[in-house]
């Protein structure tokens, strides 16, 4: 019998989970190329791409999927998701409250952003439900920013009309979420519903019965990121992340807080998420469910 100390037991864990993660991702990839989708933050209103990002989260998956899996031929394909045709034309004007903030630069096209999003809510998930409809199902979602809460809407939407019933996730909507850089764990009051999770707790957690054990939900942070705020508990940023089974209805959510990471500082680190490995081996480990 093995007499192994604890650090011992931790090393031996990681490499069969690494060994795990080679050969799910070995049988899923020999058929196919993966893909995944990709949803930023609405800025400059949501008529134009801004598959910069996608294409430095592919590469950033791609070099990290061939170190894990030993495989220098292996690659993937990111699926950029749009919001709405001509939004800025929608733009909400500012209330006076934030308009007196003078606010300039990324500041004043992010605060645009979140009140374009709460008066137009639902023509921009129609729009966005329907390019991941009308595309392959079961792909993992990749979402920063505000793009984040705009999926935990959409996840409301298909939770309720039974969309992720079987235990297939090929044929769920979305394989399971990423969420990067994302503002859920802020309270702001918004006409239309809150731009935090919690304001989304209570309906979110009656329906977390209905998701399957499968479904995986990774949150990621940037302590220094000044859109976090603490992660999508609303919880101030720790070294370790916290236990979601104190929060009633996370752990059914399937969701795991990782730890922060550092990908940048104050200037930087909400724009670094997708050239970090944290945000690479989360999407392979979505891609293993």
């Amino acid at each position: 019998m093995l007499n192994l100390d604890r650090a011992q037991l931790a090393r031996l864990g990681e490499a069969l989970d690494a060994q795990r993660r080679r050969r799910d991702m070995s049988k899923r990839t020999r058929a196919a190329t993966p893909e995944y989708w990709g949803l930023h933050g609405i800025t400059n209103g949501g008529d134009e791409s801004r598959a910069g990002w996608l294409r430095e989260l592919t590469a950033t998956v791609t070099a990290w999927a061939r170190h894990v899996l030993g495989d220098k031929r292996w690659g993937c394909v990111g699926r950029e998701l749009l919001y709405a045709s001509k939004l800025s034309q929608l733009a909400a004007d500012l209330p006076d409250a934030v308009e007196s903030m003078a606010l300039v630069g990324d500041a004043l096209d992010y605060a645009q952003d979140v009140f374009t999003y709460a008066r137009h809510r639902e023509a921009i998930l129609d729009h966005v439900e329907a390019q991941i409809l009308a595309g392959p199902s079961g792909l993992p979602l990749v979402a920063h920013s505000l793009g984040s809460v705009v999926s935990v809407d959409l996840l409301t939407r298909w939770i309720r009309r039974g969309l992720f019933a079987g235990s297939n996730p090929d044929r769920w909507p979305v394989r399971g979420l990423i969420t990067i850089g994302s503002p859920l764990g802020i309270d702001v009051p918004l006409p239309g519903g809150g731009l935090g999770f919690t304001d989304r707790a209570e309906t979110l957690e009656a329906l977390a019965f209905d998701m399957p054990r499968r479904w995986r939900w990774f949150n990621l942070v940037d302590a220094s990121d000044p859109v976090v705020q603490g992660d999508i508990t609303g919880a101030v940023l720790s070294r370790e992340p916290p236990n979601l089974e104190d929060f009633s209805g996370y752990a059914r959510l399937g969701v795991d807080q990782l730890a922060p990471i550092e990908c940048g500082g104050v200037l930087t680190a909400h724009g670094g998420y997708w050239g970090d490995n944290a945000t690479a081996q989360a999407v392979l480990d979505i891609w293993s469910v």
